[in-house]
């Protein structure tokens, strides 16, 4: 074989293309006649060609990590980002190139966290000036400002450490996993966001206990949390948004915490957990007799039903073992196990091995992933057996359906048994379906980006004001007519207090027009009481406060409530413009939320203007 591939190289050096096709097609090996053909056809500038015999030698071996590179390589030029990317995290054995392969993938895909942790992990292997260039440079453009705080219980951060570690890429990063209260005050002063890991005790306490100040603020609801009682208890006020793992947990907090639910359902985003492909080794599985548990062993994974399935299994045949891995959390499952395994003959059928910290390497040998859990969010265990390519078996728990095939869920034990012992097998199908779903580290880092990124100042206005529109609304605000009279500022309720500081500074002895208030009594009071509403925190410093306003009753409810006379309300939309206020000399505008119900904000501004022309000839 080695004395070919000398002869073919030699081939090829000389461009001698067909007589290196005919020398392939000698070889005796399928993956690797196929494998070098593709090469041939590459070197030939001919990449569909390349493309098909590549994909024919992937046909006999799905997991040859050379093909699978070359494909990868081929993909990639070609455009086709996504495909060489899910190639490429087939690969075993994962060199620098490969790593910065991929990394290369998310950067054509715009995600530059995980092109920069895929360019880290290259680095490791080659530490070579021009990977590091790489690194650094891309770094420092895609680097972030604000810092990142995540806050999480102790032995609750299993699912946050990826996310974390590839955030601090582009982010300052702390993650806080800690009970001691001086720790989370000081990491908590120290960031521009918050992330709360469960909607648990800890964001119970964050939300309630420390001031919102000019934090963006956003809690992850993974599962229990909604059918407990924390969501009642959280100041969901101080968050800006709810990120649920699963589209059914939406339902779930709708059902039992109804009120709750509307109050926060426009601040809801489902992000679903993602799987770092890279950790999972993905083979060719096939039925046979090894089933696997990977789970806490508690009442919410009902593993007596473990039992009772295992024990139909060895009556058809006794090789099937089924290998738990994973912890007692409560001490009647630990003396129940080791009662009736014994008292039901299953020492030789059921293996406990405990926790278990590398499930990779627990899975290489397994046939099948069972699940009998009454409720789940978006679990991380089957997941794993996929990516591994090793089929699972569902029970029917609220919002199963909504996740995964049908031909993986059962609903009695008698059903999954004969899914295990009858039902068709498809390695490759089990891991495609995650990639297909995007239940991966790539996608749910990209989304968990996007979300914070909406979250900042800048992206904010730009929601605000109308997407294309902000361009041409900046500039006209640079323009001669307003750059010797107002100034104007962008702000919203969400950014009040990041500005406040700012406002209070540049209106001392100023006359304000904030244009925009929100139609909704109940959350004007809960801001006033708060002390951050705009107007009264501004109102010590500037002479006079104006609110432009598309429903005047709000603002005559400020004025009310604060029992003052210079909170005036214009709707300026109907022309309703008085005369005094026209002579006024104004100093500064600030146009809030209501901008974004007004389809054209330039003209509305020019228009703006006109209505109140005598303030550029102040």
């Amino acid at each position: 074989m080695s004395k070919v591939l000398e002869q073919i190289n030699k081939l090829l050096q000389n461009k001698d293309f067909s007589k290196a096709k005919q020398l392939a097609e000698n070889i005796d090996s399928e993956v690797d006649k196929y494998n070098i053909l593709g090469i041939i056809h590459y070197h030939e500038n001919n990449p569909e060609k390349s493309l098909e015999m590549f994909k024919k030698a992937l046909e006999t071996d799905p997991v040859n990590d050379d093909v699978l590179f070359n494909y990868s390589k081929v993909l990639f030029e070609k455009g086709d980002f996504f495909e060489s990317w899910r190639y490429l995290t087939r690969i075993k054995t994962k060199t620098w190139e490969v790593y910065d392969l991929l990394g290369d993938t998310q950067l054509k895909q715009n995600n530059p966290a995980m092109a920069l942790h895929y360019y880290k992990k290259a680095l490791k292997l080659n530490n070579i000036k021009e990977m590091e260039n790489k690194f650094k440079d891309i770094r420092e453009k895609f680097k972030k400002e604000e810092k990142l705080a995540i806050f999480c219980l102790p032995g609750l951060d299993n699912f946050i450490k990826d996310i974390a570690e590839v955030l601090s890429n582009i982010y300052d990063v702390k993650l806080v996993v800690t009970t001691d209260g001086n720790e989370i005050t000081n990491a908590y002063n120290w960031a521009d966001i918050v992330w709360l890991e469960w909607a648990n005790e800890m964001a119970v306490q964050i939300t309630n206990k420390l001031p919102k100040m000019n934090k963006k603020i956003l809690c992850r609801l993974h599962s229990y949390e909604a059918l407990s009682h924390f969501p009642e208890q959280i100041n969901w006020q101080n968050v800006d948004k709810l990120i649920l793992v699963a589209d059914h947990i939406r339902e779930i907090l709708e059902i039992y915490h109804e009120k709750v639910y509307q109050r926060i359902k426009d601040k809801i985003t489902v992000i679903h957990n993602g799987l770092d492909l890279s950790k999972f080794t993905f083979k060719i599985h096939q039925p046979g007799y090894n089933i696997a548990v990977v789970a806490h062993i508690n009442h919410k994974k009902d593993p007596a039903m473990w039992l009772q399935i295992i024990e139909k299994l060895k009556n058809i045949d006794k090789r099937y073992v089924l290998h738990i891995a994973g912890d007692f959390q409560d001490i009647r499952y630990s003396n129940y196990f080791k009662y009736f395994i014994k008292e039901a003959n299953l020492e030789k059928n059921v293996k406990l091995y405990g926790f278990v910290n590398d499930v990779n390497a627990f899975l290489e040998d397994k046939n099948y992933l069972l699940s009998t859990s009454i409720h789940e969010g978006h679990p991380y265990n089957i997941m794993e057996a996929m990516a591994r390519g090793i089929k699972p078996i569902i029970h029917n728990f609220a919002g199963a359906n909504k996740l995964y095939p049908k031909s993986l869920i059962f609903n009695f034990i008698d059903e999954a048994v004969e899914k295990i012992t009858q039902a068709p097998y498809d390695s490759v199908e089990y891991r495609e379906y995650l990639m297909e779903k995007g239940w991966t580290l790539e996608n749910m880092q990209k989304s968990i980006k996007d979300t914070l990124d909406n979250l900042t100042v800048e992206d904010f206005k730009k929601k605000i004001l109308g997407g294309n529109m902000i361009d041409e609304f900046f500039e006209y605000l640079k323009g001669e007519k307003f750059s010797n009279s107002l100034k104007f500022e962008v702000t919203s309720d969400p950014e009040i207090v990041y500005r406040l500081e700012f406002l209070k500074e540049i209106s001392k002895n100023k006359n304000i027009i904030h244009i925009g208030f929100t139609d909704h009594k109940d959350l004007i009071l809960d801001k006033m009481k708060k002390g951050i509403w705009l107007h009264k925190l501004l109102l010590d410093s500037a002479k006079l406060c104006v609110g432009i306003d598309i429903n005047c009753e709000s603002v005559n409810f400020v004025r009310d409530e604060l029992n003052i006379d210079n909170v005036y309300c214009i709707d300026i939309l109907k022309d309703e413009i008085p005369e005094d206020i026209l002579n006024i000399n104004w100093d500064f505008v600030i146009l809030g939320e209501v901008i974004e119900h007004i389809d054209n904000p330039v003209l509305f501004l020019k228009e703006l203007r006109e209505k109140i022309g005598k303030i550029s000839k102040k």
